[in-house]
């Protein structure tokens, strides 16, 4: 079976074996995110490539979402929405 590492997709042991295989001298970078994380054990590619970049998947913030139903229209949930009012929104 062909491992691909393609933006969206769970990280996982097979395909950090995979990469270490295609990228002998690549990286894989671990971001944290800003706010509130919604899966805290699984990992998700957001940048594939010999300098990857995997992270959880996180909760939108109340600004993020006002700008989604600005351009997609009202919706009756949007998951994960948080109120970030009042929040740190550093990256540490």
């Amino acid at each position: 079976m062909k491992h691909q590492m393609e933006p969206g997709l769970p990280f996982t042991d097979e395909m950090r074996k995979w990469f270490s295989g295609i990228y002998p001298q690549g990286e894989i970078s671990e971001s944290r995110g800003r706010h509130f994380v919604l899966e805290p054990d699984k990992k998700y590619v957001v940048r594939a490539g010999e300098h990857a970049v995997i992270m959880p998947r996180m909760a939108y913030g109340r600004e993020a979402v006002q700008k989604i139903l600005e351009i997609y229209g009202k919706e009756t949930q949007v998951v994960g929405e948080k109120d970030l009012s009042g929040t740190c929104s550093h990256n540490t």
